[in-house]
């Protein structure tokens, strides 16, 4: 899995940060809150699941 944030891309993180990224996406993904787009689970959506969980946890004023 290739990882890629806004400010880094996976070559600059650490193989510490690479498992614990790619552990939070798994974690995501078997809590049904994300959904990969395709096969090579590359880009992954947010399932209603996902925005029901968010919306719980935070707060609007």
């Amino acid at each position: 899995m290739k990882l890629k944030s806004n400010i880094i891309d996976n070559n600059e993180l650490n193989e510490l940060a690479v498992a614990i990224l790619d552990n939070a996406v798994d974690v995501l993904e078997n809590n049904a809150y994300i959904k990969s787009t395709s096969y090579k689970r590359e880009i992954f959506k947010v399932t209603k699941k996902g925005y029901d969980y968010f919306d719980k946890q935070f707060i609007y004023v």
